[in-house]
């Protein structure tokens, strides 16, 4: 999938309230963090020194969604914006961008019916499938010549992919993403079109290419190699912080008026100060956040900026993310390296209960621990050893009474803290075994996992988190065995949602 170092095998992706109709407006001094849901010990731990090994169910409330000690961040960057009631939006281009914001508002609206926003990368991909001419010859394509292959091209991006997922599901989804203004660009919108997706949070951006993402891979359909050119994502008009905002208000903030919208589902391919401007963007409006990391090294855009983070509030800025092992070792090593493990963050660890010297000291799970004050909820995907649910639970939690979550309940807060109930920590098995020659590509299968989770989660009456992984997990295979980056056949699990 484009722009993704993501892989798949045995099933398991490795990388991978309605309001009433009515003018809304949002004042200055807005509430950065608004609600979101906790998601659910261990049946067993893995606690080796390194992030090669480790297991992984449900997304738990905010612990700032009801309490009184709520942690507010102001941004006055973010000016009051009136929504409108347009019926269409049209494709903007970067000279749109000078517009004032009520220009902006009365420009773009959106339908009603949206729920899930997916702020991420559109792409064309390009799969080259290495076919040796004798099943004797090499497996693998020999570097410094050419080499006969099977070539394919499909839409890709993985914005893209969990869109589509979330639009075969039947859930209401708007992709924001840009393409550039030549006949890529033009391909990409036509397909979008063809399934049915709505394309009016695609922005042509002028002096930039269409992004593109080329996978060459063995004779076993195993990745060898990819080259993403997803610089359209990371190219702003101007490095000024105040003229970004601007850009950033008049490209995509009256997208942001749905009264539905309960998800924003951002892709690391964006910068890092757009990254920011969305978790912002999203949480005054009150929407939940997840993070799709995409790639070791785009994963730590995430805290990627130095200085206070996010005002130097820890709590909280993520409602959950779906990084691979490696992932999430990159994002640990950023957020302690850019100076996020600050005191405050040391209070929240504290609180949940875990004592120094315990089996949770070292590994994948105190990596996934130690970020819960920013991620309420991490899924760490596995590859064939399933998917690890990592979650801060919230105080009154009915999972920390439950003789059902007693195994999967790590620590226990000693109750001082209003924000921290304790942690629960539980492994999925996956749910099948995919033989090799069954596996017909890996693109795109840690996105459609995340898709099925969004589209679960965004129903009126959603499943527990716990509920949905194996569902999404069917769907990852049913990818794995398709030639598409995400497979038509996840619609067949819309019932189950």
């Amino acid at each position: 999938m484009a722009g993704e170092d993501h892989s798949a095998e045995n099933g398991c992706p490795r990388s991978t309230s309605a309001s009433k109709k009515t003018t809304a407006t949002i004042d200055t001094a807005s509430v950065f963090f608004a609600s979101s849901r906790p998601i659910s010990r261990v049946q067993y731990i893995l606690s080796s020194n390194n992030s090669t090994d480790a297991p992984g169910g449900s997304v738990v409330a905010n612990p700032l969604s009801d309490a009184a000690s709520q942690q507010i961040l102001v941004d006055n960057s973010f000016q009051p914006l009136t929504a409108t009631t347009s019926k269409d939006l049209p494709i903007i281009r970067e000279a749109d961008t000078s517009k004032t914001t009520s220009q902006t508002s009365q420009a773009l609206s959106l339908p009603n019916d949206t729920e899930i926003m997916v702020a991420g990368s559109l792409a064309i991909d390009l799969s080259c499938d290495f076919a040796p001419e004798s099943s004797y010859g090499p497996s693998v394509p020999q570097r410094s010549t050419s080499n006969p292959a099977a070539i394919t091209q499909s839409l890709g991006g993985v914005g893209q992919n969990v869109a589509t997922t979330i639009h075969y599901l039947g859930s209401s989804v708007r992709l924001c993403s840009f393409v550039g203004d030549d006949p890529a660009g033009l391909v990409a919108k036509h397909k979008l079109e063809e399934r049915g997706l709505q394309t009016l949070g695609i922005i042509e951006k002028d002096g930039c290419s269409t992004a593109q993402y080329v996978a060459v891979n063995d004779s076993r359909k195993d990745l060898v190699l990819a080259m993403a050119d997803m610089t359209i994502f990371e190219c702003p008009l101007s490095l000024d912080y105040k003229k970004r905002v601007q850009e950033f208000r008049a490209q995509w903030q009256a997208h942001l008026y749905a009264p539905k919208l309960k998800w924003i589902v951002i892709d690391a391919n964006w910068d890092q100060l757009s990254i920011r401007m969305w978790i912002k963007a999203g949480k005054l409006k009150g929407a939940q956040i997840a993070f799709e990391p995409v790639s070791a090294v785009k994963s730590t855009r995430l805290f990627g900026l130095k200085g206070k983070p996010y005002s130097g509030r820890p709590p909280f800025i993520v409602d959950l993310a779906t990084p691979n092992l490696v992932e999430l070792g990159s994002m640990h090593t950023a957020a302690k390296s850019m100076g996020w493990f600050s005191r405050r963050w040391k209070n929240i660890l504290d609180a949940m209960g875990i004592p120094k010297g315990s089996s949770v000291e070292g590994g994948t799970i105190r990596q996934a621990i130690e970020l819960l004050p920013y991620i309420t909820t991490i899924l760490t995907k596995l590859g064939d050893q399933g998917v690890l649910m990592t979650q801060l639970l919230h105080p009154g939690d009915d999972r920390l009474t439950s003789k059902s979550s007693e195994p999967y309940i790590l620590h226990r807060s000693d109750g001082k803290n209003a924000l921290v109930g304790g942690v629960y920590v539980r492994l999925f098995p996956p749910v099948e075994k995919v033989p090799k020659n069954e596996i017909i590509s890996v693109n795109g299968v840690g996105d459609t996992f995340l898709g099925i989770l969004m589209a679960g989660l965004a129903k009126e009456r959603p499943k527990n988190l716990e509920d949905l992984i194996d569902i999404a997990q069917r769907g990852s295979v049913m990818t794995l065995k398709s030639k598409e980056s995400v497979s038509p056949r996840v619609s067949t699990l819309r019932s189950e949602l």
